[in-house]
């Protein structure tokens, strides 16, 4: 939240690998001769978006999780992260029966999206035309907008034509992602 949300995907990755570091959180880094901290966000974010339940997948020494609860370590990494951000809670992920690492994009059934607080009445009658189109998808009360996105769909792509800047939206109203669901066998 804050100024948070003008931070690019990059940047949020290495705010985070930084505050693992600085929290003494022991993230596994790849092999080979550039490591990388083993970080994924689950579909990541566009700038100016905000981001309300998003997660990040981390992993850690196998029996990291069992020397402290999930409050000291969420307190601990809060501590450390920049203004903005914050670990609201830590799952352990349930193990993968076929031993391949466990992604959280091919688990991401949908997302919802709120709109609100919209300038430009070109961008509310677009909007309003996509909901009658798209029923299923877009809910509309008290001018705040509902819309739901399958998978990793991008919700810039998929309901605005590219006659719309993303900036330009994003600079007309307030656009936050509520909350990603997955399939039931991450956690």
């Amino acid at each position: 939240k804050g100024r948070a949300i003008f931070n690019s995907h990059i940047s949020v990755v290495r705010q985070f690998e930084m505050a693992f570091q600085r929290a003494n959180v022991p993230v596994l880094f790849t092999k080979g001769f550039n490591p990388k901290p083993k970080l994924e966000f689950a579909n990541p974010l566009a700038i100016g978006i905000v981001g309300e339940n998003e997660v990040l997948l981390c992993e850690l020494p196998e029996n990291f999780m069992d020397k402290y609860t999930s409050t000291e370590i969420c307190s601990n990494i809060n501590n450390k992260l920049a203004e903005g951000y914050t670990v609201k809670n830590i799952h352990k992920v349930k193990e993968n029966s076929t031993g391949k690492k466990i992604s959280l994009a091919t688990n991401i059934l949908y997302s919802l999206y709120e709109i609100k607080n919209i300038k430009d009445e070109i961008l509310i009658n677009h909007l309003n035309n996509e909901s009658k189109k798209n029923k299923e998808n877009i809910f509309v009360k008290d001018d705040i907008y509902t819309i739901k996105t399958n998978g990793e769909e991008n919700i810039f792509k998929k309901y605005f034509t590219d006659s719309y800047s993303k900036f330009d939206i994003i600079s007309s109203c307030q656009i936050s992602r509520k909350n990603i669901i997955f399939n039931e066998s991450v956690f």
